[in-house]
């Protein structure tokens, strides 16, 4: 047993070893500007998720979500002129979707700047159809009973420019 999983591993140490020396595929002429577009919008939900968990964590340690019940998730923006993501937390307040809290979070390691908005700010209208998008998509997630988690985390992110 002991032989066969050494002689198991010395053929992956082989494999790896040939595959290091290989070349990466290049990426057909078809599929570059698809394969770009989807590294793009990979990279860009990849910060906005996280600059929401560190907002996130920010509220935590102040003990908003325990404190607040009105909370009802966030919605993120890019403000690439100020390197951060902006995380508004969303509640109702007379009977509309407000910012309540809004958290900065700057590329890289720096501490997010919290605040707790008084009064709250109405949503924007871009504000507005993205909060929408997530209330329908996390409504249509819920009606499910075939995922792998009972509640995950959201990404919503205006489109581009692009036609596709």
């Amino acid at each position: 047993m002991i032989r066969r999983a050494g002689l198991a591993v010395a053929a992956l140490g082989f494999a790896l070893a040939a595959g290091a020396e290989t070349k990466p595929r290049e990426i057909p002429e078809d599929y570059r500007m698809a394969v770009s577009t989807a590294s793009q919008r990979g990279i860009a939900m990849f910060m906005h998720d996280v600059s929401a968990a560190r907002a996130s964590d920010e509220l935590m340690e102040r003990k908003v979500f325990e404190r607040d019940p009105r909370l009802e998730g966030w919605i993120t923006e890019l403000i690439a002129d100020r390197m951060l993501v902006e995380v508004d937390f969303i509640g109702t307040e007379d009977g509309k979707p407000a910012i309540l809290y809004r958290v900065e979070v700057p590329v890289g390691d720096s501490k997010p700047k919290f605040q707790a908005l008084k009064p709250s700010l109405p949503l924007t209208e871009s504000q507005q159809a993205r909060w929408t998008a997530r209330q329908l998509a996390a409504a249509e997630l819920n009606k499910r009973k075939d995922l792998c988690a009972r509640q995950y985390n959201s990404v919503v992110i205006s489109p581009d420019p692009a036609p596709d």
